[in-house]
C-alpha cells in the first residue's frame, strides 16, 4: 500500500488554527479558515445527479463556536489561562475536528525539547488532555 504524505485541506486548516508555532502568521483570515473547516466537517449535502436536493447546516454554528473557542487557547503561552478554560476544552472535545486540533497542539508543545524542563506538575496538562 502506498502512503500519501500530502496534507488534506482539513489538515492544513487545523495546522493553521491550532499550531502554537503559527502565531506569526497573519490572522486576518482566521474567520474564513474556521468557517471553511467547520463547514467541511459538519454540513451534509444530498445531490441527485447535478442538482443539489438538500443541505443540512444544523451543526454548523455549534462547530464554528467550538473551533473558535479552542483555537484561541491554542495560541496562548499562558498555562494559568489554559487551566481556567480546561472545562471549555473538555466540553468541545466531543467535536472530532476540535479533538484533532487539540492533539495537534499538544503534540507540537510536548515535542519541543524545552517542554519538560519547565513542567512542574506531576502529570503535565498537555498529557492529561491527550489521555
Amino acid at each position: 500500500a502506498v502512503v500519501s504524505t500530502q496534507s488534506t485541506g482539513f489538515e492544513l486548516l487545523i495546522e493553521a488554527l491550532y499550531s502554537p508555532s503559527e502565531k506569526s502568521r497573519n490572522t486576518e483570515h482566521n474567520d474564513k479558515y474556521i468557517y471553511v473547516l467547520a463547514y467541511g466537517v459538519s454540513v451534509t449535502e444530498r445531490w441527485d445527479g447535478e442538482e443539489r436536493r438538500s443541505i443540512n447546516t444544523k451543526r454548523l454554528e455549534q462547530t464554528i463556536n467550538a473551533i473558535e473557542k479552542t483555537h484561541k487557547l491554542a495560541k496562548l503561552d499562558d498555562m494559568p489561562e489554559w487551566l481556567c478554560n480546561i472545562e471549555t476544552v473538555f466540553k468541545y472535545l466531543k467535536y472530532p475536528v476540535v479533538s484533532m486540533g487539540i492533539i495537534k497542539y499538544c503534540k507540537e508543545v510536548t515535542m519541543d525539547s524545552s517542554y519538560f524542563k519547565g513542567v512542574t506538575d506531576s502529570v503535565p496538562l498537555h498529557l492529561i488532555m491527550i489521555d
